[in-house]
């Protein structure tokens, strides 16, 4: 339904995915693409200097190996999808090189994931709402200043345009 990342710091944004871009991505690519944009919200802030090392946690193995990887065309692949990852991969890079910055990656658990997970599903609720369930829930994994703040318009733009890339799958319709 969406995506959702937040930082040690407390940042947090969510982008729900709309009708339109639905059934496009797998998930291993939508969990990449959320690696992706935590830190770039931390770039275009200025919460991140030259010389600094960011940790992306993530409950996907798949993306832990995407964040360090150079190639991602693989016997089989659909040409789309396999140009699609190396144009995040692309960015990802671009980022970093820019910013000066290194990146690691980690994996943890899906079920120590609570705050991510919800920050990308729950659509039913408000920020606010969400906010005080996490806090209630989940007191040992959320920040003491934790704030849901709006995705900037340039990582809108480019995941919007990302995701068109793709066409609909229906084999991602499937109920699993």
């Amino acid at each position: 339904a969406g995506l959702g990342g937040y930082s040690d710091q407390g940042f947090a944004w969510r982008w729900q995915i709309s009708d339109d871009l639905k059934f496009r991505a797998t998930n291993n690519l939508l969990e990449f693409l959320a690696a992706i944009v935590t830190p770039w919200i931390d770039i275009i802030s200025g919460r991140l200097n030259r010389g600094d090392c960011t940790l992306s946690m993530t409950d996907s193995t798949t993306t832990k190996g995407w964040m360090r990887k150079s190639n991602f065309t693989e016997a089989g692949d659909d040409p789309i999808q396999a140009s699609t990852r190396v144009d995040a991969a692309r960015k990802y890079a671009e980022l970093f090189l820019t910013a000066d910055i290194k990146g690691y990656s980690q994996w943890f658990a899906g079920k120590s994931n609570n705050v991510a997970d919800a920050l990308s599903r729950e659509w039913h609720r408000t920020n606010d709402e969400l906010t005080f369930l996490l806090r209630h829930l989940f007191p040992n994994q959320m920040p003491s200043h934790f704030t849901i703040l709006p995705l900037p318009s340039e990582i809108n733009s480019w995941l919007i345009s990302l995701l068109r890339q793709l066409p609909v799958r229906e084999r991602l319709r499937e109920e699993h």
